[in-house]
């Protein structure tokens, strides 16, 4: 190993590169504010992302990190709620087309048509939206994930446990 002075840094470390908490939580941020919309109202949930921007812009991360993983524990509830609902109306929609409940699948069916929709095209857009559901499902859990990980480089950092440095790998 060459220690003269001229050996980079990037020779000691292996190529690891220190980062900061904002070059952490950026990605973070940039994910919640991409999927948060997508599953909850911005207007009914304004003065939430307001203080959640409020602890980004001024570096409170472990306001802004208990905020990240609270949306994150709602949209995964909210998603598997959803999901769970889907599964159990489509068990029931299976025991209501037996053939003893005939009058009421007819029934369904043409209140159905009366729409302009048959009961097949309706079926096949709630399994389009349970999909898209565990779709989201799949990313808030992702986004949770890189939470608790920002959440313990957070409290390597600020402790000083790791000499105030986290390594991107």
């Amino acid at each position: 190993l060459n220690l003269s002075l001229q050996t980079d840094a990037t020779d000691l470390l292996g190529g690891y590169r220190p980062l900061d908490l904002r070059a952490l939580s950026r990605p973070l941020y940039g994910s919640l504010l991409r999927l948060f919309p997508k599953l909850f109202s911005q207007k009914k949930n304004h003065s939430f992302l307001a203080a959640l921007d409020k602890t980004f812009r001024t570096q409170a991360w472990k306001r802004f990190s208990r905020g990240v993983l609270q949306a994150c524990k709602m949209g995964i509830d909210k998603l598997q709620s959803r999901i769970e609902a889907s599964a159990s109306k489509e068990r029931a929609e299976d025991a209501a087309s037996a053939p003893q409940n005939e009058e009421r699948r007819d029934a369904l069916t043409s209140a159905a048509e009366n729409v302009g929709r048959t009961s097949a095209a309706i079926k096949r857009i709630r399994i389009e939206d349970a999909e898209r559901d565990v779709d989201r499902l799949v990313e808030w859990k992702r986004m949770e994930k890189d939470a608790r990980r920002f959440e313990k480089q957070r409290h390597a950092i600020q402790s000083g446990a790791a000499g105030g440095f986290a390594f991107s790998f």
